[in-house]
């Protein structure tokens, strides 16, 4: 037997053994699509599960009654309930934090002294007393 024939011989059991497979492997990609397509249409349209209320035990039946509440006529008040502006501010009522912080520029040849206010006392408008209380501040970095 030639090489020629032998390789014919090869080629003739290979196409013999793809003919048998193809058949088969056609079938379970078919399958395999109409099993996706299932499973599609099961996300896009899930069957509905109808399931009953239960049921309630009956309640004994109540007699009608009158409503009752009280009613608080509200305070008459001339202001708009707010802070009316401008604000002026009290004379040597303001309030500061302890102790007075410096501050360093980062070569040492500027010195800031800092006093943190804690609150302002001001006058609205109206004559009304308004404090204005501000937060613990950060200490400074140094």
């Amino acid at each position: 037997m030639s090489l020629a024939d032998e390789r014919r011989a090869i080629d003739t059991r290979i196409r013999g053994e793809r003919q048998a497979i193809d058949p088969r492997m056609r079938g379970e990609r078919q399958a395999s699509a109409d099993e996706l397509a299932e499973n599609l249409n099961r996300l896009v349209n899930p069957p509905r599960q109808n399931q009953p209320l239960r049921p309630l035990d009956p309640r004994g039946k109540l007699a009608a009654q009158t409503g009752k509440g009280t009613w608080n006529k509200p305070a008459t008040n001339t202001g708009t309930g707010g802070v009316a502006s401008p604000l002026t501010e009290v004379p040597n009522t303001r309030e500061y934090y302890d102790p007075i912080s410096n501050l360093y520029s980062n070569d040492y040849f500027l010195s800031v002294e800092l006093r943190p206010v804690k609150a302002m006392h001001m006058v609205d408008a109206n004559n009304a007393p308004v404090v204005m209380q501000f937060a613990v501040p950060a200490r400074p970095t140094q």
